[in-house]
């Protein structure tokens, strides 16, 4: 039989144990209060942000299911001495039953581009990285914008710019602008970027940026956004006609390309020169509230990752790897954990687990070993126990 003395010892390791066991307890409930009331994850973050915040009630959608690709076409003035040429002969033409002698098919058989000029050579240098053969692109919804011009068709638009190149304007830029807003509508994003860089060959330097927002558009609908930022960003310099469209088709781009903060600046820059541009209003909210989402969750991540730093620094630590240290105010100081060395931080976690697990299992076997000693004491021994514990 084991010296009695040595089971009495053995029964205050046991409530050692029991006292360790419910210590660790604790720091589990604690940690679990302070998840809950701090640091708990809320699945329902999005849908709460999309119903109470006003900016993501207004944009109704998540950025990613709204429309980045809105085409936009500097409005044609009919007061403008350029486009008054432009505006009545169309309208003559339109009124008379002449056939054009051949159908419009491209701008390059009609001014094939040899010389250079200063705008041309501004952006000469992104026109050669483009081949303009490969450009995809879908229809783009322009032709209601151009309804001055009274045509309603991209097939009527069409016949125009027949009888309109019947009528020798190769050197009319306003024709080559016009003529890429057809081939914007039907889909065919090469043949407008040919008509665009002859426009921007022959426009005078006051109306160059209405060629130039169309080449942006052109691009961005066929992807080469990054392409169209260059342009546009330059063309600012500048401050061509349209400065609220430019910054509209910059934001939507800033927002395509996840440049979040750029694209916020962008619609507001619109907005300031056109207070009702609707859809710059409606991207604005969106990418707010978007914003306003990332921030949420993001700090919902952070939240729960100084939690469980927290919770390893009591359970397992001091660990290495992580800086603990009180902050907040002096009746409410909270501990805040930071990882400096994430390899070092990870291996001491993992040595200290593997401890921990090392020590259950010999606490385990120790357990048994007692069962086994308490079965061979006979009645006797379990008096002399009784009153030394006593």
């Amino acid at each position: 039989m084991a010296d009695p003395q040595d089971f009495h010892q053995f029964l205050k390791q046991d409530d050692l144990m029991k006292k360790f066991d419910q210590e660790r307890q604790n720091i589990f409930l604690q940690k679990d209060i302070i998840t809950f009331h701090e640091l708990k994850d809320d699945p329902l973050i999005e849908e709460k942000l999309m119903t109470t915040d006003p900016d993501c009630i207004k944009a109704g959608k998540h950025l990613e299911q709204q429309n980045l690709f809105i085409s936009t076409v500097d409005s044609i003035d009919p007061n403008d001495s350029e486009w008054a040429r432009l505006i009545s002969l169309s309208k003559r033409l339109n009124s008379s039953k002449k056939v054009p002698t051949s159908k419009f098919s491209g701008c390059r058989l009609h001014y094939p581009l040899t010389e250079n000029s200063n705008i041309y050579e501004r952006f000469q240098s992104a026109f050669e990285r483009i081949d303009e053969s490969v450009l995809s692109s879908s229809p783009e919804n322009i032709l209601p914008i151009l309804n001055i011009l009274e045509f309603s068709t991209s097939t009527s638009l069409l016949n125009l710019l027949s009888k309109l190149f019947d009528e020798n304007l190769d050197h009319e830029w306003t024709a080559y602008t016009l003529a890429s807003y057809y081939f914007r509508a039907v889909a065919e994003p090469g043949k407008a970027f040919e008509c665009l860089k002859i426009a921007l060959h022959l426009t005078p330097f006051k109306y160059f940026g209405v060629p130039l927002l169309s080449l942006a558009n052109v691009l961005h609908q066929c992807g080469r956004s990054s392409e169209a930022q260059s342009i546009l960003e330059s063309a600012l310099t500048f401050e061509p006609i349209g400065l609220d469209h430019f910054y509209f088709l910059l934001g939507q781009i800033y927002a395509v390309t996840l440049q979040h903060e750029s694209s916020t600046w962008a619609f507001e820059k619109c907005l300031k020169i056109t207070p009702n541009y609707e859809s710059a209003n409606l991207h604005l909210s969106v990418l707010k509230c978007h914003m306003k989402l990332e921030k949420a969750l993001e700090m919902q991540h952070d939240a729960k990752i100084r939690s469980d730093l927290l919770y390893d620094e009591i359970v397992l630590g001091p660990l290495e790897g992580i800086s603990c240290e009180k902050k907040g105010l002096i009746k409410k100081k909270r501990i805040e954990c930071d990882i400096v060395d994430y390899q070092a931080y990870k291996r001491h976690k993992s040595e200290m687990l593997e401890e921990m697990r090392t020590k259950e299992r010999r606490r385990k076997h120790e357990n048994e070993n007692a069962v086994e000693i308490g079965e061979e004491l006979d009645d006797d021994d379990m008096i002399f126990f009784t009153k030394a514990k006593e």
